[in-house]
């Protein structure tokens, strides 16, 4: 073999083996950002092959990929509210009182917030705890978004539209917004339980096992609260790499365990080696624990294959 050009006309399966020998020895550039590839041999005397023959790498695909937790809330805000609630998918204050502490209905500024106004401050806990298993340092990211709510700011409270300095007339002094964090690293096999005191959540580097998130919102106007219509916060926890190389699978199949198994259930990639035309592979089962493997020829029996995999994701449970 004299080396090797692409052609794009064709597909067929080709045996890695034989593409990984061809880079090797300088015969084959191989785009790394492209799990697929087409290949035609060429002779000494510059004689193609006839057939074009094509591999797919999906251990390739994984190269790029990294373990993160995204603790994503809003608009249903599933998680345990104090002194909060929702309106039309917006987190905000409660009212500071009920309606039976009305004593007239004169009295009441709206009809859902009372004669008060809204509470002073609130709370909102995130319904996801992320627990990566083990103490790790993982880089905490967030977005929030939010504004001020006038409750009385409404066209029918106006005047005049020429009376009116600005339509949102909030000033950034009368609300307040924190997201919080509390963490915990209570050894494996044991929940986490030793959680730190709540403080106000810095982006960068956190070093725990698990961690838990809150909101605190606070109002210093009685008529002005903060409406949350996001809460996202990214985990970017170091990857956990498990993977076997030449593995035997049996005709009738095959369950692979990780040992020990992830946190949650990983990405996986598994090249075939060997295959003839109209082979196919079936992946079933996968979960943090393992994932079963069968290879079919074209006829629909059971045939045994060496395989390749990669399993990428965070976490050793115990």
């Amino acid at each position: 073999m004299k080396n090797i050009a692409a052609e794009p006309t064709q597909t067929f399966q080709v045996d890695k083996r034989t593409m990984a020998a061809a880079v090797a020895r300088g015969l084959l550039a191989v785009v790394h950002s492209h799990p697929d590839y087409l290949v035609r041999a060429v002779d000494t005397s510059g004689i193609y092959s006839l057939n074009a023959v094509s591999g797919t790498s999906e251990i390739a695909d994984l190269d790029s990929y990294n373990a993160v937790e995204v603790v994503e809330e809003g608009p249903a805000w599933a998680g345990e509210r104090v002194n909060v609630s929702v309106a039309l998918g917006q987190l905000q204050l409660d009212s500071s009182n009920r309606m039976a502490d009305w004593s007239t209905l004169s009295e009441v500024i709206t009809m859902a917030y009372g004669k008060s106004g809204v509470e002073e401050e609130g709370w909102y806990y995130a319904d996801e705890i992320v627990d990566m298993g083990h103490v790790y340092t993982a880089r905490l990211t967030s977005e929030i978004l939010a504004f001020g709510y006038d409750i009385l700011g409404t066209m029918a409270s106006w005047v005049t539209l020429a009376s009116v300095d600005r339509l949102a007339d909030v000033d950034p002094g009368q609300w307040g917004l924190t997201l919080e964090v509390s963490q915990s690293s209570t050894p494996q096999p044991e929940p986490p339980t030793d959680w730190t005191p709540w403080v106000p959540l810095t982006i960068g580097e956190h070093t725990a096992r698990a961690f838990r998130f809150r909101l605190h919102l606070q109002s210093f106007a009685p008529a002005v609260t903060p409406s949350v219509s996001q809460m996202r916060i990214v985990v970017d926890i170091p990857d956990r790499v498990a993977g076997g190389n030449d593995l035997l699978c049996p005709a009738e199949g095959i369950r692979i365990a990780f040992q020990p198994s992830f946190m949650v259930r990983p990405s996986l990639a598994v090249d075939a080696q060997g295959l003839a035309v109209g082979d196919r592979k079936l992946i079933t089962n996968i979960d943090d624990t393992g994932f079963d493997l069968r290879f079919f020829d074209s006829s629909g029996n059971g045939v045994s294959r060496t395989f390749d995999y990669l399993a990428k994701g965070y976490g050793r449970r115990i």
